[in-house]
């Protein structure tokens, strides 16, 4: 199966990766822009992909079977930081990346 999971390498999105790569049959895919976070808690065997995730039909070239997506600020006085960026995936990026699912 082709999956993807956004902020893969997040507290969350890196134990789904883990248990997900158990699968041999599993093929996983994490993009991340990487914006607030970092390069931390990377699984073996997972492919991930630097990245904003408006841009995910030039990373892939299939449609996934499944998608995790996790690639969201949590903590509010951050997003009130960075506000603008904030809005522009809020109402930009997420329609587009929901949409690509559809494909």
């Amino acid at each position: 199966m082709n999956i993807i999971v956004t902020a893969g390498d997040g507290f969350i999105g890196s134990y789904i990766c883990e248990r997900l790569e158990k699968d041999p049959n599993n093929r996983i895919f994490s993009p991340n822009s990487y914006f607030t976070g970092k390069e931390t808690n990377k699984v073996p065997n997972v492919t991930y992909i630097r990245g904003d995730s408006y841009n995910i039909s030039k990373f892939f070239n299939f449609i996934p079977d499944i998608v995790y997506h996790l690639g969201e600020y949590s903590r509010v006085e951050k997003v009130l930081m960075i506000l603008k960026r904030y809005l522009n995936i809020t109402y930009r990026e997420r329609p587009l990346f929901l949409s690509f699912r559809k494909k």
